[in-house]
């Protein structure tokens, strides 16, 4: 069986489906089938999430990412304000994490696969280990591959081979990558993880 995190550690919050992620940190997990996490947080407000929300918790391990799926039991206190989370599955640890996406700003460059043309730039939106969404200065075909280089946080670029998904009529696309170096998508999953905790406003007290 694949164990809880530890208290203090960072904790994804993910509400009904996919699209909701909230931050928090474990602050207690001594009791058995229970976890008890902070009060999560989008970054800029808290959320008392109501009894039964069903939610899945998610968090970093070094072979992919751990989750494991539960309902919200009730407001506790723990020394803080914390909710109660009834687990209803053992941790599992999925060993693919790009799905762990963030809102990010960051320099991109885009250049047509196989065509000697001049680099496009733009701006991402959000990040994850599998692709982005970024705003660019020309229209691009859907289905169509480009290289993207993406200049993060650190200053080192990540560089990829990515298929035009989908544009908007406002400039914005979405793109999967095809190709990526596994050592770089490894940090751009890092930089998404590094933003949900310089982000999250939930601190434990000290």
């Amino acid at each position: 069986m694949k164990h809880l995190p530890d208290v203090g550690e960072l904790v994804l919050v993910r509400i009904g489906g996919e699209e909701t992620v909230l931050r928090s940190r474990v602050e207690d997990t001594r009791t058995p089938g229970f976890v008890s996490i902070a009060i999560p947080s989008d970054g800029t407000t808290e959320h008392e999430l109501e009894r039964m929300t069903a939610v899945t918790l998610e968090w970093i391990v070094l072979s992919g990412l751990g989750s494991v799926t539960g309902t919200v039991d009730g407001r506790i206190n723990v020394g803080v304000p914390a909710l109660s989370i009834k687990l209803d599955a053992a941790p599992i640890v999925n060993q693919r994490r790009e799905h762990a996406r963030a809102e990010l700003v960051l320099e991109l460059e885009l250049q047509f696969a196989g065509a000697d043309s001049e680099p496009i730039s733009g701006v991402t939106l959000d990040v994850s280990g599998g692709g982005l969404r970024a705003v660019v200065s020309v229209p691009l075909e859907p289905d169509s591959l480009v290289h993207v280089s993406v200049e993060l946080p650190s200053g080192l670029p990540v560089d990829a081979l990515a298929r035009v998904v989908d544009q908007r009529d406002d400039g914005v696309v979405a793109l999967k990558f095809e190709e990526i170096v596994p050592g770089d998508r490894e940090r751009l999953i890092q930089a998404v993880f590094n933003s949900y905790r310089s982000a999250a406003l939930v601190r434990r007290p000290g």
